[in-house]
């Protein structure tokens, strides 16, 4: 059973030396599972309804910025595609750091940062445990220190076959059933996080931005 944690485990938000919270949210699961998409619904929504008291910043997924250089990962060798994965890894850390940076010196509101993954996700397209370990060790971090770098992780599923396209983004390489086998391996992935929720995967696009939206008001609710 996954497992779904108290609000409770907002209270640790971090704080920059003007006492103003910062916050990262990941939007993590399967393709084609709606979470680009969603990251700017949701971003919107918190700017129109809590923009007096939070800037809200989006994290764009490193994969697509990454492959959108014409790299074909199926071209690569195993010494290739290991570097590749390190890479990719360092290249979320980054992107995340050059708003973490402006939040952490913010004087007026609070900070929140949207990603379309995190640092996790790449371990779904890691062959080997031993691989990633080794990843993770020549960046001497830990998994738990990748998951602590969240305060809430937000797992959408594949959606069904017949809405199912990789034309919606020039990057998706995967057919369906690759997609779904990628899918499964997200809730094993992020499950240990203290604020991971599962959205159904049986909800419409409105009822998953919804479910979603409301668990970011708690997360803000819970600000003090």
């Amino acid at each position: 059973m996954l497992r779904r944690v108290s609000h409770s485990s907002y209270s640790n938000m971090r704080r920059n030396r003007y006492n103003k919270c910062y916050c990262k949210i990941v939007l993590t699961g399967g393709p084609c599972s709606g979470k680009t998409t969603l990251v700017s619904q949701l971003a919107e929504r918190v700017k129109n309804e809590y923009g007096d008291e939070w800037q809200v910043f989006t994290a764009m997924e490193a994969s697509t910025l990454l492959y959108s250089g014409g790299v074909a990962r199926q071209s690569l060798t195993l010494d290739q595609l290991a570097v590749w994965q390190r890479d990719m890894l360092l290249t979320i850390f980054r992107l995340e750091e050059v708003f973490e940076n402006i939040a952490m010196n913010e004087q007026k509101k609070h900070t929140m940062i949207i990603c379309d993954r995190g640092g996790m996700d790449p371990k779904a397209f890691t062959k080997r445990e031993d691989q990633w370990n080794r990843i993770i060790n020549s960046l001497n971090v830990s998994e738990d220190n990748i998951l602590n770098r969240y305060d809430l992780i937000l797992r959408f599923h594949t959606a069904p076959r017949k809405h199912y396209e990789k034309s919606t983004n020039k990057s998706r390489r995967e057919d369906y059933q690759q997609a779904q086998i990628v899918n499964e391996r997200y809730d094993a992935i992020w499950c240990e996080h203290r604020s991971f929720h599962n959205i159904p995967a049986d909800l419409d696009m409105k009822e998953r931005s919804d479910r979603a939206f409301d668990e970011i008001v708690s997360l803000i609710e819970n600000v003090k």
